[in-house]
């Protein structure tokens, strides 16, 4: 069927503008959680489990601990010291294990509370040339460590919550234990 170019036009006019919304509904429509770090399952292979647990045991300072798993790769050690439930202040650790190494990414105190960006499940980031899921863990002070972690690679981007962001990471403020 051939259409008269004015005709054309305006079906192509239509179809940019509709493809507009649906790529903006989608983003609009992304979906997030809020939890807590031991609502987490623990790490599920015995052999990442035993290089975890020797690497925990090695470091200083951390007594009664929890491992958990966040992503592939990815594990959050939190040390219950006498003040973790109570105040709540944990230190925690962000470790990854790759290719049967575990390395130490950062340490901070924090209450435990985590949120997660879960649609879309990862973003491509060109400049880094990988795929990243996004990831806030609550402080101390009442605000949130941005982590990025990478789907291959293992260039991890920590950062602080821009005004808008932390717009949405105070959607988690109201979740209780």
């Amino acid at each position: 069927m051939f259409l008269p170019s004015t005709k054309l036009v305006r079906c192509l006019i239509a179809i940019f503008i509709a493809s507009g919304f649906a790529t903006a509904a989608s983003i609009a429509h992304a979906t997030m959680t809020c939890s807590w770090l031991d609502e987490f399952s623990g790490v599920p292979k015995p052999s990442a489990q035993e290089k975890l647990e020797a690497h925990v045991k090695a470091l200083p300072g951390l007594e009664n601990y929890k491992i958990v798993q966040l992503e592939e790769h990815y594990f959050m050690v939190e040390a219950a010291g006498k003040y973790c439930k109570e105040v709540p202040r944990c230190e925690h650790r962000l470790l990854e294990l790759r290719d049967g190494v575990v390395r130490n990414v950062f340490a901070f105190e924090g209450t435990g509370k985590v949120w997660r960006l879960w649609s879309p499940l990862s973003f491509p980031v060109e400049n880094l040339g990988d795929d990243y899921s996004a990831w806030a863990f609550e402080t101390t002070v009442n605000t949130y460590i941005r982590v990025d972690l990478p789907s291959f690679r293992d260039m991890i981007v920590i950062g602080s919550p821009g005004q808008l962001e932390m717009k949405t990471l105070r959607a988690c403020d109201g979740i209780k234990r």
